[in-house]
């Protein structure tokens, strides 16, 4: 016979009732709180930050895990709340996304304390997710979805782009560099990828390098050097809009079977379609 610890008796009681989950507005009040949380709790979280809905509250299991910020919390206690997603897709807010790149979204004024997200979309690439991308993020380097599998598909969606009229969903970068980079397999769609600032007109916003199968819709680049660099195989690019860039789409000789359908340039400075 070997007596059962309360941690086990805990366990099985859990699994034997309905359990009702400990309810928090935000992760910082499920931290401040985390005195009252016990291994294998299950926890909801209304948001991530304050102010920021969620479609529905983030679940967190109690565990020993590493806690990296995003996926795992630390709780000061030698305890980690660890969410509980669904592994195809994920709303990037869940992780501690802020969409706050605009102090006014319809005039496209900057918030001059907006959020580097870079390092959530870095994380939930890592996972695998196809990342739900429904709001205005600001971002201090590019955004690279490469991947030298083709098993694993990079995918990332918005919800609207709004091209002429607004910004809608928006990947704003203000670095000297380049903004988005796919590989193999890539989808994404709905998106306005944004330079601003001083180093506006630098860069290429869309870069799909050695990218076969993809699928890329809707998508508009804005404030770029070039808007679009593509190297492609068998890939599908639908409705891409090159908007306010020194030049538009460059299509290298190299590519093959790279269909554009419904893709224009506007307002540019130079060329439209350099193949």
């Amino acid at each position: 016979y070997a007596p059962r610890t309360d941690e086990v008796l805990r366990a099985e009681y859990n699994d034997r009732m309905v359990y009702t989950p400990k309810r928090f507005a935000t992760v910082a009040s499920m931290i401040a709180n985390a005195s009252v949380l016990q291994l294998n709790d299950i926890i909801q979280c209304d948001s991530f930050h304050a102010g920021i809905l969620l479609p529905s509250s983030n679940q967190y299991k109690i565990t020993t895990d590493t806690p990296d910020g995003m996926f795992v919390i630390d709780l000061g206690n030698g305890l980690s709340a660890t969410l509980q997603y669904n592994k195809t897709q994920l709303f990037i807010e869940r992780i501690g996304a802020k969409p706050d790149l605009f102090s006014n979204e319809l005039t496209g004024a900057i918030n001059p304390s907006r959020t580097d997200n870079l390092s959530v979309f870095n994380a939930a690439k890592a996972k695998g997710c196809t990342i739900l991308a429904f709001g205005a993020y600001y971002l201090s380097d590019k955004l690279d979805l490469g991947n030298s599998s083709t098993e694993k598909r990079a995918k990332i969606i918005g919800d609207r782009c709004r091209n002429f009229d607004g910004f809608g969903s928006t990947l704003g970068f203000d670095h000297n560099g380049d903004g988005v980079e796919f590989f193999a397999g890539a989808e994404a769609s709905n998106l306005l990828i944004y330079k601003f600032g001083l180093n506006q007109k630098t860069g290429v916003g869309l870069i799909s390098n050695n990218t076969h199968s993809a699928d890329i819709s809707n998508i508009t680049c804005r404030g770029w050097e070039r808007a679009g660099d593509s190297f492609t195989w068998m890939s599908i690019y639908r409705g891409c809009i090159a908007y306010l860039c020194a030049h538009g789409f460059r299509i290298k000789t190299d590519s093959t079977s790279a269909t554009h359908i419904g893709c224009y340039v506007r307002a540019c400075d130079d060329t439209g379609f350099d193949i």
